[in-house]
């Protein structure tokens, strides 16, 4: 990991321990001046790494991962080495056209 990895890993925490949720990536890189591609990125590499998760479409979608603890080891979790931290919420998907539908426009 990156020390600039890291640093956006350490203020996702905070942020999400704080507020209860995840930061956007304009949010993160305002606070650590950084552009939005930069912090797209670095949350990139914080995901191949196994550190957090990024949904796709979701602006707040960034879930943590965590290692588990000494009680989680003893169950023998079936997820393995990491575990999700919270729940990813999954974008609603708007309504569909249907083919033929005319909208109104052109007539």
């Amino acid at each position: 990991m990156t020390p600039r990895s890291e640093a956006i890993y350490q203020f996702v925490q905070d942020y999400h321990a704080k507020r209860g949720y995840a930061p956007t990536r304009r949010e993160i890189g305002r606070w650590l001046k950084l552009s939005t591609s930069v912090v797209s990125y670095q949350l990139t590499i914080l995901q191949d790494a196994g550190r957090l998760m990024v949904a796709r479409g979701v602006a707040r979608g960034i879930v943590l991962m965590e290692a588990p603890t000494e009680a989680d080891d003893a169950s023998e979790s079936p997820e393995g080495d990491w575990q999700v931290a919270n729940r990813m919420a999954t974008p609603s998907t708007g309504p569909s056209r249907a083919s033929g539908c005319n909208s109104g426009r052109g007539k």
